[in-house]
C-alpha cells in the first residue's frame, strides 16, 4: 500500500470518522426503525429492504414525545396527507380540492412563513422535555438543580402560552392568516 501511495504521490493518514454525540443520536434512530421493522417484518425476515420504505414513512408521520411534532410537518410545514385520504376522501382533501391555485398558493406561502415558528416551537418542547427527564434524574439521583434547570422551570408557562397561540392560529377565508390570539414573544 505503500509503495502505491508513493508512486502515485498519494499521502495516506488514518482518520476515524467518529462523532460520539452525532452517533449516538443515529445509533438511537436506528434502534427505532429496527423496532418498527420488526413489528412489520414478521413471516420472511430477508424482505426487510422491501418494508423499510414503510418503516421511515411510519417515523416521520408520528408525533414525537420530545418535539410533540412529527418530523414530517417539521421539513414540509405541513401535515402529511395518508394514502387512505386520498382513497376515501376526507374533509381535509375535499376542502384543499375546492380551492384555487391562487388560494392555494398563498396557503402554502403562510404555511411556509409559519414554519419557523413551529420548528422554533418544536426545538423549545425539546428543551423542555430535556429539562424534565434531567429533572427527574436529579429528584432520582438528589443532586443540585443547575442554573439552567431552574430557568427552564421558571419559563415552562411562557413557553406553554406560546405553544398554545401558535395552536390556535387558524387559517381564515381565501389563505388568510388569523394572528388575532397570538402573542408576541418571538
Amino acid at each position: 500500500m505503500e509503495k502505491l501511495c508513493r508512486k502515485f504521490d498519494i499521502q495516506h493518514s488514518f482518520l476515524t470518522p467518529y462523532y460520539s454525540s452525532a452517533n449516538g443520536l443515529v445509533e438511537a434512530f436506528n434502534k427505532t426503525i429496527v423496532k418498527i421493522l420488526k413489528k412489520t417484518v414478521v413471516e420472511n425476515k430477508c424482505d426487510w429492504d422491501e418494508k423499510l420504505q414503510e418503516a421511515l414513512w411510519a417515523y416521520r408521520t408520528t408525533h414525537h414525545t420530545a418535539t410533540k411534532a412529527m418530523s414530517y410537518s417539521l421539513v414540509y410545514g405541513v401535515e402529511a396527507v395518508i394514502p387512505i385520504e386520498m382513497q376515501v376522501a376526507s374533509l381535509r382533501i375535499v376542502v384543499h380540492q375546492s380551492i384555487t391555485d391562487n388560494e392555494n398558493a398563498n396557503i402554502r406561502l403562510a404555511e411556509l412563513d409559519l414554519l419557523d415558528k413551529k420548528r422554533l416551537v418544536a426545538q423549545q418542547q425539546l428543551q423542555l422535555y430535556q429539562a424534565s427527564i434531567s429533572t427527574a434524574l436529579i429528584e432520582r439521583s438528589s443532586i443540585a438543580p443547575s442554573k439552567e434547570e431552574i430557568w427552564c422551570e421558571d419559563h415552562i408557562s411562557d413557553i406553554s402560552q406560546l405553544a398554545k397561540s401558535l395552536t390556535e392560529m387558524r387559517f381564515a377565508q381565501r389563505g388568510k392568516i388569523d394572528l388575532s390570539n397570538s402573542c408576541c414573544i418571538l
